[in-house]
């Protein structure tokens, strides 16, 4: 295994891996390069082509909605008419976004309801991603890496104590609509 060179047009630091579950997949017609850059998350490229004129990842826009409610104090309404959390989507896909945080939300207050109602703390939202299994070396290794992260994509939760901690990882689940 080869050291890391950081690329002639990038900047920064590549001694911290930080390694989340869609940099585990494999992908045989992904970028090895981008996949390692995005897997450094200190290193900067600012001569990388410009990013796709129409946004392609799904929540995207879920998440910024929810953003929006869960850390900013915004209501649902005013998150939903906000342009900005819909940057680059199509019509269908801020629409698919809106009504998904919508839902999403009234799950999440009946569920809150219910731990209410049986005695436990309220959860609340945590606006930095959870890192686990952190691991630092005395020395740069193979990779050039002196620093491990793993992470996980979703939406983390916990009690005001610390002792509750959840994360939900929203899927596509494609199901008759039954409105």
């Amino acid at each position: 295994m080869a050291t890391f060179r950081t690329p002639p047009h990038a900047i920064g630091d590549s001694s911290l891996l930080r390694i989340g579950s869609a940099l585990v997949r494999p992908d045989p017609v992904g970028c090895p390069l981008g996949r390692a850059l995005r897997a450094r998350p200190l290193v900067k490229a600012p001569g990388r082509p410009p990013a796709k004129p129409v946004e392609d990842f799904s929540f995207k826009p879920f998440f910024a909605v929810l953003d929006s409610v869960e850390h900013k104090s915004r209501s649902l309404d005013e998150a939903a008419a906000d342009p900005a959390n819909f940057r680059k989507c199509t019509p269908v896909h801020a629409a698919w976004a809106r009504e998904a945080a919508r839902r999403y939300l009234a799950v999440r207050a009946d569920l809150e309801a219910a731990r209410g109602a049986e005695g436990h703390a309220p959860l609340q939202a945590v606006d930095s991603a959870w890192v686990a299994g952190s691991k630092k070396l005395p020395q740069p290794d193979a990779r050039g890496a002196t620093q491990y992260e793993r992470t996980v994509w979703g939406r983390e939760y916990v009690s005001e104590d610390g002792l509750v901690r959840e994360i939900w990882i929203p899927s596509l689940v494609l199901q008759p609509c039954l409105a």
